[in-house]
């Protein structure tokens, strides 16, 4: 259930401005412990502070993009990968061509390893988003 906490959190905590089609989502779900509704100090419903609550998540979680609750994460389909290492390597890509791999030591962001996971049909959103696989590819 933790992934599908995080994803109903990161739609329902992007303020409605930067939501695009996601209308007013304040509902409870069932085992997410997420209080959506804030009061003010009189006990009445306070748009601005569930907002303000709302978008200290976003900040807690470093959220760029809600994200799907139908998405391949979801249903079990795709995965983010760390990959480090701790000298420089050799690696081909779908091509032939061959890269040396060294720093950053990091699989989110090396450029050349990206570029050798292109080939591949790797896609990346965010100049920083971890590599993933899924059934599509992306």
């Amino acid at each position: 259930m933790k992934s599908t906490s995080i994803l109903t959190l990161v739609i329902q905590s992007i303020p409605k401005d930067n939501r695009g089609g996601y209308g007013k989502t304040a509902t409870q779900k069932e085992n997410i412990p997420i209080n959506w509704i804030h009061t003010d100090s009189s006990g009445n419903y306070s748009e601005k502070i569930s907002r303000e609550k709302a978008l200290e998540m976003v900040k807690a979680y470093g959220i760029a993009y809600p994200a799907s609750l139908t998405s391949h994460h979801v249903r079990g389909n795709a995965i983010d990968i760390t990959i480090t290492w701790q000298s420089s390597f050799t690696i081909k890509d779908k091509t032939g061509k061959e890269y040396t791999i060294d720093i950053p030591r990091n699989g989110a962001t090396n450029p050349q390893l990206r570029e050798v996971g292109k080939t591949y049909g790797v896609k990346r959103t965010l100049e920083k988003d971890p590599p993933h696989w899924s059934l599509e590819g992306n």
